[in-house]
């Protein structure tokens, strides 16, 4: 049994509390929500290139700016969204951005055919 009934932890995970509570909450755990999958979704896409941990570090910014991903509402957006390439609380890059809506759309139609 472990001390002080500590969770034992993957090493990768050790080095800072957003990791830790990644780790513990949420990894290895299957998801079955699709609003929850679709967030997943896009955030894995925004992590080809940067660490995992950048992205997570972004998540809260990533929630706010994109309507907590909501994919009704992401599937919608136009050019008036283009100041999410001026955000520096996200990972600037237009075909990341671009794939996120995308991906709304696409996951609309999945849903709806389903």
């Amino acid at each position: 049994m472990l001390a002080n009934k500590e969770k034992k932890r993957c090493t990768w995970c050790l080095l800072d509390q957003i990791y830790i509570d990644y780790h513990d909450k949420e990894w290895g755990k299957p998801i079955y929500n699709g609003r929850e999958l679709f967030e997943m979704l896009c955030l894995e896409g925004a992590q080809a290139g940067p660490s995992w941990i950048t992205v997570l570090k972004k998540r809260e910014n990533y929630r706010r700016l994109f309507d907590n991903f909501n994919p009704n509402k992401m599937a919608l957006y136009d050019d008036k969204k283009k100041f999410l390439l001026c955000e520096v609380e996200i990972i600037r890059n237009k075909l990341k951005i671009q794939a996120f809506i995308t991906n709304a759309q696409l996951f609309l139609m999945y849903e709806k055919n389903k």
